[in-house]
Order: C-alpha cells, then structure tokens, then sequence
C-alpha cells in the first residue's frame, strides 16, 4: 500500500510538471515574417528572407531569428499596438534599410 502511495504521489508531481511546461510553452507565438530586402538592425546587417519573430507571453522583447542562418536579434516591442500582429517598420537610407521599430 506504502509503494502504491509513493507511485501515485510520484505521478501526479510529474503530472504537475509536464501541465506547467505545456502552459509555458503554450505562450511563446512565433510568426514566419518575409523580408525581401538586406537590412541593418542594432548594427548587425542581416540578409534578406524568412525570419521568425519570437516572444514570451507578456514580454515585450521580441527576438526576429533568421530561418536559415538561426542568426538572431532581440528587440524592444513599442507600447500600444492592436495586440495582434507586429508590425516592422523600416527606415530607407540610400541603399540601406535600418529596422527602426517593432509595433
């Protein structure tokens, strides 16, 4: 009966566990975003193509990840926005396009 007890006790802990990093995992979003153009981004030029954007549930630091290089920058989210998708706005400078603001 003691074991029975101990192996009941041990499975709802690791049911608990499992349950919390579904949850976890749950609020993490990640959008496919094309860009069709090289770009700058806190200094670091990345290349045109497929990224990522990835943030926690309630966080305001976005990560844009590079599909195909796994290169990555973080970003601060601006305030406000519709909640919904993010928006990237880019600045043009001559040749050059500088990612200036995540919305």
């Amino acid at each position: 009966m003691r074991r029975l007890s101990k192996a009941l006790f041990v499975m709802a802990g690791s049911a608990a566990l499992l349950g919390t990093s579904v949850l976890q995992a749950a609020g993490r979003r990640s959008e496919p975003v094309q860009i069709p153009f090289d770009f700058v981004v806190q200094g670091k030029q990345l290349p045109a193509g497929t990224y990522r954007l990835q943030r926690e549930a309630g966080d305001r630091i976005e990560a844009l990840v590079n599909l195909r290089t796994g290169q990555q920058v973080q970003m601060l989210r601006s305030l406000g926005g519709d909640g919904g998708k993010v928006k990237l706005q880019f600045e043009r400078q001559g040749n050059t396009y500088f990612l200036r603001k995540l919305s």
